[in-house]
């Protein structure tokens, strides 16, 4: 079959299929920006979700309130679990380097091995807030 023979067979298909083509075309343009769209929603429900949280927890401060800084660090390690966001863009939204983040992660999962009382007082506000959230 040469290339001419080709390209009336694929032009004869296309008018045939022109309908379907059409359908198919509109299905991965509503694909795509359903994607972005998600994106959008993401990224402003993790800043309405750290805005709430900030609220109750002061968690874009320095403070280093004991109850703070749990609060903070337990954020950390559900923002890694959950969002699976890298510990560069987390220290970012916290005013935090990523080795920070790191620490805070790794003393999150310490406390929650050894079921520390005061995270344990925080965690199932923090979870159900996330909940609200990030559904």
């Amino acid at each position: 079959m040469t290339t001419q023979e080709q390209y009336q067979e694929m032009t004869q298909f296309l008018e045939e299929n022109k309908e379907l083509y059409e359908k198919y075309n509109e299905y991965l343009i509503a694909c795509k920006q359903h994607e972005m769209m998600l994106e959008i929603t993401k990224s402003d429900r993790i800043k309405k979700l750290i805005e709430v949280l900030d609220n109750k927890y002061n968690l874009i401060n320095n403070d280093r309130y004991r109850d703070y800084v749990i609060a903070r660090q337990y954020v950390f390690f559900l923002l890694r679990k959950i969002m699976k966001l890298t510990y560069k863009s987390i220290g970012e939204i916290f005013g935090k380097d990523h080795a920070t983040v790191i620490y805070g992660i790794k003393k999150t999962q310490e406390k929650l091995e050894v079921r520390d009382s005061l995270l344990l007082e925080v965690k199932p506000q923090i979870d159900h807030l996330f909940e609200i959230y990030l559904k």
